[in-house]
């Protein structure tokens, strides 16, 4: 495995010529450059100047933990008899658009029949409509974060109020499909799944300097 150093707004990154990590323009220009046969100096400088930022998805997740904040506080709201019985009427009322919401997209992706409980007979007029490529794959991406979505709150009233046990491999596996949409979705935007994460990472950076705190959610929300 030949490996290329690239130079960047003075700082060295390794990039791999084979499993390369990202598919940012600076990573395709330099294995664009060595597939026309540039056996030039292993070390390329690029102009113009650009930091190239990489994150993997284990940093992303712990970037991601350290500003969860502590789930003590918000479990002993849950055992407040009405937010127990609020949650239960909230996953009810959602139920039958995220099953909606599953059948219209098999139905527009996939070419599958559907019936619907809620926009079988729709009432709205449609004054315009413009849906190119990009926007179609956005949809797609959306509509299947929102089904998704209904596959983990069904596993969440199921363990919470029937007390059936979800396993770590029905976690897993919903998660997996979250992510599949998500990497669909940050395509559509024109952007990798490692830019997504860094620029999620440095909004919470900026959002919550030290550490989440509720104090810091509620100012952010009065904004």
């Amino acid at each position: 495995m030949q490996k290329i150093e690239v130079e960047i707004s003075g700082v060295v990154k390794g990039v791999q010529k084979d499993g390369v990590e990202t598919k940012d323009a600076i990573t395709e220009m330099i294995l664009q450059a060595e597939m026309h046969g540039n056996n030039g100096p292993s070390r390329i400088y690029l102009e113009p100047v650009t930091e190239v930022k990489i994150v993997k998805l284990d940093q992303y997740q712990k970037g991601v933990l350290r500003t969860e904040g502590d789930p003590v506080a918000p479990m002993q709201r849950l055992y407040d008899v009405p937010n127990q019985e609020r949650l239960l009427a909230l996953i009810q009322l959602l139920e039958p658009i995220m099953k909606d919401a599953d059948a219209f997209k098999k139905a527009i992706f996939y070419g599958k029949p559907a019936s619907y409980a809620l926009i079988a007979s729709p009432v709205t007029t449609v004054e315009e409509f413009t849906c190119g490529r990009g926007m179609t794959r956005h949809l797609h991406s959306i509509l299947g974060l929102l089904t998704e979505v209904g596959e983990l709150l069904e596993h969440c009233k199921n363990a919470i109020y029937c007390g059936l046990p979800v396993s770590k491999e029905d976690w897993v596996k919903e998660y997996g499909d979250v992510g599949w949409y998500h990497a669909l979705g940050a395509d559509a935007a024109g952007a990798t799944l490692s830019e997504v994460a860094q620029v999620n990472i440095d909004k919470l950076r900026r959002r919550y300097p030290e550490k989440f705190t509720e104090a810091l959610a509620q100012e952010h929300d009065s904004h």
